[in-house]
């Protein structure tokens, strides 16, 4: 396993590659080989293997946020935004302090889903749990209160 991560970390993928499938096919109650195949397959756009050894992760443990983390961002890569956000939700059901999550799910509804409202909670949140507080985030922030700031003015003065 050492050398899998090794190899992942110094972004030898084809030779990780091999190592993580001979892992979890020798030990397939263990996470962590399964998994780091899926954050590697997801990394070399191999989205239908990733997904499956993603979904095999949490069929293993089916709280691992890391794995539904993953999973998440490989559904939104793929449009299948509904599916995301489920995924989404369902990790920040079990664990409402991972900041990723929140930073992700706001870029789903932001960008994917026109919901600036949900959006801005959502930053917020990472921006509260995230120890840099991410400068990004606050400019995030500032664009969507003034997108929605812009929105409700248009909506009174249409009425």
């Amino acid at each position: 396993m050492s050398q899998a991560l090794i190899a992942m970390r110094d972004g030898q993928d084809a030779e990780a590659e091999p190592l993580l499938r001979a892992l979890a096919d020798e030990f397939p109650g263990f996470v962590s080989p399964r998994l780091n195949l899926g954050i590697l397959l997801l990394r070399g756009n191999q989205a239908e293997a990733a997904e499956t050894a993603l979904r095999q992760v949490l069929q293993i443990d089916a709280e691992n946020s890391v794995a539904r983390h993953q999973l998440a961002i490989l559904l939104r890569r793929q449009g299948r935004f509904q599916e995301a956000l489920t995924v989404y939700t369902k990790l920040l059901e079990g664990k409402p302090d991972h900041a990723l999550a929140h930073r992700n799910l706001g870029i789903l509804y932001d960008l994917y889903l026109d919901k600036p409202r949900q959006a801005l909670a959502h930053y917020k949140q990472f921006a509260a749990l995230s120890a840099d507080g991410e400068q990004e985030t606050k400019m995030w922030i500032a664009e969507l209160k003034r997108r929605i700031g812009a929105g409700e003015k248009l909506a009174a003065e249409v009425k």
